[in-house]
């Protein structure tokens, strides 16, 4: 430290000048001390929000992950049952036994109605005609073009499972 400093220092410690200095100083200290606190227990709150949180959508999450697993098994007890009886017919076939078309249609379509009632939407029925839609149909040969809104025949229907198109309909204009 210079004289000039040191004189300085000494000269306001006289005059009184240096307490005020001093307590300005803690004054700003004790102000951001409080800022702190006031901050940190901000922080615990918003921390403690976001644990709740989470353990809320990890049990959302759990139970829809066991919700789709309860369909799935739901589904594939109901199916259990016609698909022995398909794979019969096919061993039977396989064997050189006569089998009825109707019997195996009848297995199909209660097949398709077990699938239906667990979600997956048929989208559209052979033969209906429809307003084309990309979005939910495609043409059935790559080399025919069909314009929006147009109407066309449906050849094989799509599926869908909540909303979401999983295979689009093939269609003719």
């Amino acid at each position: 430290m210079k004289i000039t400093e040191r004189l300085v220092h000494a000269w306001k410690g006289l005059t009184g000048q240096a307490d005020r200095e001093i307590q300005a100083n803690i004054r700003e200290i004790l102000s951001m001390r409080s800022r702190l606190a006031a901050t940190e227990i901000e922080l615990h709150k918003r921390s403690v929000l976001v644990s709740s949180q989470k353990s809320k959508l990890e049990a959302i999450e759990a139970s829809r992950t066991d919700s789709t697993a309860a369909i799935a098994e739901d589904l594939f007890v109901a199916l259990a049952a016609p698909l022995s009886q398909l794979r019969m017919q096919a061993w039977l076939m396989g064997s050189g036994k006569e089998i009825s078309g109707r019997s195996v249609m009848a297995l199909a379509a209660q097949i398709a109605s077990l699938v239906q009632r667990a979600g997956l939407e048929p989208v559209g029925e052979p033969g209906e005609r429809i307003r084309f839609d990309p979005e939910l149909h495609q043409p059935l040969s790559a080399q025919e073009r069909i314009e929006c809104g147009a109407s066309a025949v449906v050849r094989f229907p799509g599926y869908r499972y909540r909303g979401r198109i999983l295979r689009r309909a093939l269609v003719q204009g």
